[in-house]
């Protein structure tokens, strides 16, 4: 990969080959990941509530992964409505920890958003939420992901390599919450 439009041109073309029955993987791994990212600063910004609301939306997906429980629109109708209660709208998009928490919620609702409609969409965009994160640590260190330079930091191509190899495995195999920190530090 050589630049942040040849990410882009490959992971939508990757992406679009999950089967159905990975998806809600896909999302649950990337919000996941950005739950362990932000654990330690996140009851700063947000409420107890709304934090509990978070991991048990997150819990309640693994678990629909696992085949734990079963789809329950009223359930995923009730989360999605409180999940719409929290203002992140607020938070500061300069600040890579904020983001964090930005990207969290938006990709939970996201996920939610699929849960209730089974429309496909969420998992081009949620594979930028990561690298959304990295390229405001990068603006912290006056780099650009779009340049070069950018583009070629350890954090954006571990990052890009962790999707590759897992859309890669979600293409060929069911994956369960057993995976769910699997490429991740």
């Amino acid at each position: 990969m050589e630049d942040f439009s040849s990410y882009l041109k490959g992971i939508d073309e990757k992406t679009s080959k999950i089967p159905e029955n990975n998806l809600l993987f896909l999302g649950s791994w990337f919000c996941e990941n950005l739950l362990q990212r932000c654990k330690n600063h996140i009851q700063v910004l947000l409420t107890d509530e709304e934090v509990s609301l978070i991991n048990e939306i997150l819990s309640y997906l693994w678990n629909l992964v696992d085949e734990k429980e079963q789809m329950d629109r009223s359930k995923i109708n009730l989360l999605y409505e409180k999940l719409n209660d929290i203002d992140e709208t607020d938070l500061d998009a300069t600040d890579y920890q904020q983001e964090e928490i930005y990207q969290l919620i938006i990709y939970l609702d996201e996920v939610l958003k699929y849960c209730k409609s089974g429309i496909r969409g969420f998992e081009n965009s949620i594979s930028q939420s990561i690298i959304n994160v990295i390229d405001i640590m990068l603006q912290d260190e006056d780099k650009d992901i779009l340049s070069k330079e950018g583009f070629q930091d350890a954090l954006v191509q571990n990052e890009i390599k962790a999707q590759f190899e897992m859309i890669s495995l979600l293409k060929e195999k069911k994956l369960t919450s057993e995976f769910k920190h699997w490429l991740r530090k």
